[in-house]
């Protein structure tokens, strides 16, 4: 599938400019995703997708539709419109020296669809960040961007994760699974991610508390391949850490937060 219009991206590179103050340190940024007033991020998107070996089509009036004849979709994505991204490296501002910083995003593997597993009620996001029902979907998450200072070209990393805890609905061979990409720059350091909160394969499970929701990743390094994804900033908790997270295909496991209590379940990585 393609992004034929990607306004809320193009909203984020024309945002209001911000006054800052020269000498002063900054360490993020806030950056705004909607036009005017509507309170939603828009994308459209066109094209065809292989589902268990049938085509299935975006379409206009029903969001996706059986064949390979494609017609655009709009997306009104309801995931709020500002959101607030650490910088690698602290910046000085200074009057007399331009500071120039960059946003990053990466399109892969970022619209989909589904046929079945629509979500409950309780986390619906497919009247949140889709088109059709609940059987027939085309869906993009929450957009995410990644500032960085770095004047080479950033690469993107994609895992598929997959809960493999069967009381949460998972097993080695059938989980709850979502894709993660990770971001770096020029030097390989991690600079963000994103890890979005959707259904490819597996049995339905209430995505809200587990594998994330469009979840901006901040993540770090803790060795050499291996980083710590989703650590809580103070008293600010993500939906996922990935404490010990292997650039590379593995299993291990990882902490959530759900109905105020702090557990843990297991997963699988694989790098693509």
């Amino acid at each position: 599938m393609e992004l034929s219009e990607i306004d809320a991206f193009v909203d984020a590179l024309n945002a209001s400019p911000a006054k800052l103050t020269a000498g002063e340190e900054y360490d993020h940024i806030g950056v705004s995703f909607c036009k005017g007033t509507s309170g939603k991020q828009h994308i459209t998107v066109n094209g065809t997708v292989d589902i268990a070996g049938t085509t299935y089509a975006t379409n206009t009036a029903s969001g996706l539709v059986a064949g390979s004849d494609s017609s655009e979709v709009s997306l009104d994505i309801d995931g709020g419109c500002a959101s607030f991204y650490p910088l690698e490296t602290p910046v000085t501002v200074s009057e007399d020296e331009a500071t120039v910083i960059k946003l990053f995003f990466d399109t892969t593997s970022y619209v989909y669809a589904g046929i079945s597993g629509g979500a409950a009620a309780q986390y619906d996001y497919i009247s949140s960040s889709c088109a059709g029902s609940a059987d027939a979907y085309v869906c993009a998450p929450v957009i995410t961007v990644v500032p960085t200072i770095d004047s080479g070209t950033p690469t993107t990393e994609i895992y598929v994760i997959s809960d493999t805890n069967e009381s949460n609905g998972g097993s080695a061979t059938s989980a709850p699974t979502s894709y993660m990409a990770l971001y770096f720059n020029s030097s390989g350091n991690p600079i963000g991610g994103v890890q979005n909160a959707h259904r490819i394969s597996g049995p339905e499970i209430s995505w809200g508390t587990r594998m994330g929701w469009g979840l901006a990743l901040f993540p770090s390094v803790v060795s050499e391949g291996i980083l710590s994804i989703g650590e809580p900033k103070g008293s600010v908790k993500l939906a996922n850490w990935f404490k010990n997270f292997s650039r590379s295909t593995h299993a291990g496991t990882y902490s959530y937060s759900q109905n105020g209590s702090d557990l843990e379940s297991t997963y699988s990585a694989v790098k693509l």
